[in-house]
């Protein structure tokens, strides 16, 4: 079967549900990533003393993230060694390109080829590019005293104590771009007219911890940093790297907590619940948060919530937003202009702590423990897979028979999804379902979409319908007033001992 967008049909119910029940977004991708381990393993204490984790809460002691792989780089022999965490290739001498302007530099890397730079790895121009930030930052070891030698260690060489471009501007100050420096480990604005080294990569992100895209998909011109054509520029904005977000980037839980469905984390939907603290009362306060405080519901306990570390913090950046760097229709309230602390202790100087710029240029920042002034916590706690029972996408698929999918929340259908002649298809949902372009119903196929209106995850006042949801119908065949009184605490509880549904 050939699918041709200029012929596409719908059948008639199809129009009528894409017209009349749900919009459609203008973002065709949907995908997860898993964020990555900091490397860092030690506590130390408010004034940068080595302490047991035990009870602190700071990334030492909960070392959030998928574990790195046993050797975490593979020197591949032709002047490339692969990152076997996010599956990228780097050049092996990280000093081969010198210190030169940003454009310069994303001309340079651009040329790179077989025969140069001690290659022999077979690559033609246009095979590298310089990293977006987020390629750039993937390489960061949090846990060492010495990033040199730990990259040494792998074979890299003439890695040296100075700052390396990425292909990604600062927005809304054009002019600058993100760059990183490995040394000392932490990230900053560098004006384009600036020179600094490069680190050349290759191909795409396979995991196990993908590398999600930035964000930014507009290039720009230097000095006066202004829009430009991307072609051929090499920026960020051209390639836009990286494995793309979910359709939906956030879920509003309705219970004071937001879903990120990019990484499956849960944060306080008050952004500054709690007010500038110092880092230890950040810690403090995080790990005490529960339900009945900064307006949540979730029926959380002392000890869900928690300071997120240096990854997951800047995992929320979208990089062609400025002040606050969340993508647009972000549901949190009350985000402050001021930095964020995260669990994670700068071990450089170990009286300070990483930070995170959401609100204005979204870089790293450490700054004394001790500051408060300058820096407020943003609590997370643990969420669960976007493709379990609240949020699940299903893409790239054709039906040609009979088929159920099911969603407690968000049902994303799309793209390339197909129902084909003679199919039949149903589509369940607590909230909504999402159809994206290219989404599919060929004449002769029968498809039918049943939304409840709200969550099976919450309890209502008010019933469900019958017939909605397959979870809902085995309830209300149990207790009959889910559907005609009050889909009630009880009847949520069954959502998950009954149809075996995973609800955060």
């Amino acid at each position: 079967m050939t699918h041709k967008k200029s012929t596409m049909s719908l059948s008639p119910l199809a129009i009528l549900l894409v017209a009349i029940l749900l919009p459609l977004p203008s973002d065709v991708s949907a995908a997860s990533v898993n964020l990555a381990k900091t490397g860092q393993a030690t506590c130390y204490s408010q004034v940068g003393a080595m302490i047991d984790c035990m009870g602190t809460g700071q990334d030492g002691e909960y070392q959030k993230g998928i574990a790195w792989p046993d050797s975490r780089f593979t020197n591949n022999g032709d002047g490339t060694i692969t990152d076997n965490l996010t599956g990228l290739t780097w050049l092996q001498d990280t000093s081969c390109i010198g210190r030169i302007n940003w454009l310069d530099a994303l001309s340079s890397v651009n040329v790179l080829a077989n025969e140069t730079c001690g290659l022999t790895d077979g690559s033609s121009a246009g095979d590298w590019r310089m990293p977006n930030y987020l390629e750039l930052i993937s390489l960061a070891n949090l846990g060492v005293s010495n990033s040199l030698n730990w990259f040494a260690s792998f074979g890299f060489t003439n890695l040296l104590a100075i700052g390396f471009w990425s292909s990604t501007s600062l927005t809304p100050n054009t002019t600058s771009a993100f760059g990183y420096q490995f040394r000392d480990r932490f990230s900053g604005a560098f004006t384009k007219g600036g020179t600094y080294h490069t680190w050349p990569v290759k191909g795409m992100s396979t995991g196990p911890a993908k590398v999600w895209k930035t964000g930014q998909t507009t290039c720009h011109g230097y000095p006066d940093g202004s829009a430009i054509d991307c072609v051929s520029t090499g920026q960020d904005g051209e390639y836009q790297t990286g494995e793309p977000p979910p359709v939906i980037r956030f879920t509003d839980q309705g219970n004071g907590a937001v879903t990120d469905n990019l990484t499956g984390l849960v944060w306080l939907k008050n952004v500054n619940c709690f007010g500038p603290r110092i880092w230890s009362d950040a810690l403090s306060d995080a790990n005490g948060l529960a339900d009945g405080a900064c307006g949540l519901t979730d029926g959380s306990s002392a000890g869900d919530w928690r300071l997120p570390n240096a990854v997951e913090i800047i995992s929320l950046n979208d990089f062609s937003q400025s002040q606050p760097k969340l993508t647009p229709g972000h549901p949190f309230t009350n985000v402050p202009f001021l930095f964020h602390w995260t669990s994670s202790t700068w071990v450089a100087l170990t009286s300070y702590a990483y930070t995170a710029s959401i609100s204005g240029n979204g870089y790293h920042l450490t700054i004394p423990k001790s500051n408060a002034e300058s820096s407020v916590h943003w609590p997370v706690r643990d969420g669960v897979d976007i493709d379990s029972c609240n949020v699940k996408t299903v893409s790239g698929a054709i039906e040609e028979s009979n088929a159920v999918h099911e969603a407690c929340e968000i049902l994303v259908l799309g793209p390339d999804f197909i129902v084909a002649d003679g199919a039949n298809m149903v589509a369940n949902s607590g909230w909504e379902i999402d159809f994206m372009p290219e989404f599919l119903v060929e004449s002769g196929a029968t498809f039918k979409a049943n939304v409840c209106g709200q969550s099976l995850c919450l309890s209502s006042p008010t019933p469900m319908p019958y017939g909605c949801h397959s979870c809902v119908d085995q309830i209300c065949d149990i207790d009959m007033t889910c559907c005609t009184l009050a889909f009630d605490q009880d009847c949520a509880n069954m959502v998950g001992t009954v149809c075996g549904l995973v609800c955060e």
